[in-house]
């Protein structure tokens, strides 16, 4: 929580996890029951006076005593969760968390809010989530079975997992997910597809909107912004979506501003304001500069998740996506 570039480098290191995992290794994502509305409020309390004291005061004034709802003439006492709109909200579901987080054993452990990641050998996940399921349970934090997932090769683990207690989603490598971003080479076509279907939506209702209001959201949201994650998450430069999204993104300003582009105009819109362009970069362009950038910057995350020596993250840092780049 509150770490720069930490949902990417959990993305790329859950990704070099998968890229080796054994016949009888698991990657399992944990998914909790409305978990910011059920976290137990002393054990928030309790997780802020041991560890962030100073802010003891301001966590008793929020959470000491029920919060009165209004809803009409009634009043409703809420006394669990995190509330809605408070700054310091997720900062306090993650200090509760914490303790639970950290006694967790295993080759892959991460932690972003309340998306929790195990991996390791299947009978040693097995023991960890049991263990870990009580320890939850204990600040009022409930698993829900229904949509946790185990990634694992085919038949991987077959004679240990799934345990009777545990009945989560079985997926392969090649269908995975974590924090939005695809874990396999063949899930990045999806990804995109998604933003692509969402561009053309969009396109249907800027039309609406007067031109200098169209193309400011068009530049500003819905273009490359909307799919710089995946960019950072995922060699996305393998996938010919990213000129089919960069295609509809010059549909869209071509509708907006009732103009029709030649393949020169096109470039030029494509180029920062700064050099006369309209700002709509190019995701296919910036696809590759994208990853190199991330990984460069936030390589000593990636570190610490994967628990690697200084020369083993050069090493990693060298050959993460050379074979992609040649």
């Amino acid at each position: 929580m509150g770490v720069k570039g930490g949902a990417e480098a959990v993305a790329h290191a859950a990704r070099r996890y998968l890229a080796g995992i054994g016949p009888d290794q698991v990657l399992v994502k944990l998914d909790f029951v409305n978990a910011f509305n059920s976290v137990r409020r002393d054990a928030v309390l309790e997780a802020v006076a041991l560890q962030v004291p100073e802010l003891l005061a301001f966590a008793t004034s929020a959470y000491g005593a029920p919060s009165i709802l209004r809803f009409g003439q009634e009043q409703i006492h809420s006394k669990e969760g995190i509330q809605q709109g408070d700054p310091l909200g997720p900062l306090f579901f993650s200090l509760a968390l914490n303790s639970p987080l950290q006694d967790l054993n295993g080759e892959f452990i991460s932690g972003y809010l309340d998306d929790i990641s195990v991996g390791s050998g299947a009978e040693e996940v097995a023991i960890e989530l049991a263990s870990f399921e009580v320890k939850s349970a204990e600040i009022g934090l409930r698993l829900n079975h229904a949509k946790c997932e185990v990634i694992s090769l085919p038949r991987a683990g077959s004679t240990t997992w799934p345990p009777p207690s545990l009945s989560f989603v079985q997926r392969v490598p090649q269908d995975a997910s974590l924090l939005g971003a695809p874990l396999h080479d063949k899930g990045i076509d999806k990804a995109i597809k998604v933003k692509c279907e969402e561009l053309e939506r969009a396109m249907t209702r800027l039309k609406h909107m007067s031109a200098h209001e169209a193309i400011y959201i068009l530049r500003n949201s819905l273009s490359v912004p909307r799919l710089q994650y995946i960019l950072r998450c995922t060699p996305s430069f393998k996938s010919d979506l990213t000129t089919t999204f960069d295609d509809l993104v010059l549909q869209a300003l071509s509708a907006c501003a009732n103009i029709e582009f030649d393949s020169a105009a096109r470039i030029q819109a494509q180029l920062p304001v700064r050099w006369g362009g309209l700002g709509l970069r190019s995701a296919a362009q910036l696809a590759p500069s994208a990853l190199i950038k991330y990984i460069y910057i936030y390589i000593w995350i990636i570190k610490h998740l994967m628990d690697l020596s200084h020369r083993e993250i050069i090493i990693l840092a060298i050959n993460m996506y050379r074979e992609d780049f040649k």
